[in-house]
């Protein structure tokens, strides 16, 4: 479960998983902040991500496709996208940590406890 911060620091109490198992995040004190720690992104170097329109993007937080490194048609593969010049360019600007992109404002992976989401079988 995500929270997008334009609703604020604190996180509303409603929405999160009291079995910490499942938390994406540490929370400090009772206001429920996530708690900051290092953070170094990688998922523009390790993953291809198509976005819905078939653009090629450097992470799936890019919900408009701003930083498009172009779009698949024609036989155009997704791994020629991936290593052109737009995104060699855009490689050489993003840090790999914090960045002042706009997909990176509200980033869903920074501060995370966990490295991506558990899947857990139980009985019903």
């Amino acid at each position: 479960m995500d929270v997008p911060s334009d609703l604020g620091e604190n996180l509303d109490p409603r929405y999160v998983l009291e079995n910490r198992k499942y938390q994406r995040y540490e929370y400090a004190g009772e206001g429920l902040i996530r708690k900051q720690k290092p953070f170094e992104c990688m998922r523009p170097w390790k993953k291809i991500t198509l976005g819905a329109l078939g653009e090629i993007i450097p992470c799936e937080l890019d919900y408009k496709s701003m930083t498009s490194y172009g779009r698949i048609h024609n036989g155009t593969s997704a791994v020629s996208l991936w290593k052109n010049e737009k995104a060699r360019k855009f490689l050489a600007l993003f840090n790999r940590g914090n960045n002042e992109f706009e997909i990176c404002k509200d980033c869903n992976y920074k501060n995370m406890m966990a490295k991506d989401y558990i899947v857990e079988r139980i009985g019903l």
